[in-house]
């Protein structure tokens, strides 16, 4: 399974993988491993790093506007 908002994907934090195995029986376990490495982590933790991204993203948009805006001011 992928941890997705948008178009925005989780990866493992050891590897980069974007497949993720439930610990446990359920799909919506909390307890996730990577298929490629094994690596466990947290459905929170994988939510955690897509907020980040999802800042960065939003940060850089701003700079980006901001930076057109003095660009394209009239003397």
């Amino acid at each position: 399974m992928k941890v997705r908002v948008a178009d925005i994907v989780a990866a493992c934090p050891q590897c980069g993988e974007i497949e993720f195995a439930a610990k446990g029986d359920s799909m919506r376990a909390e307890h996730l491993r990577c298929t490629k490495c094994g690596a466990e982590t947290t459905r929170a933790q994988l939510l955690q790093q897509i907020g980040e991204e999802a800042f960065h993203r939003s940060a850089e948009g701003l700079t980006r506007l901001r930076n057109e805006r003095r660009t394209n001011r009239k003397p």
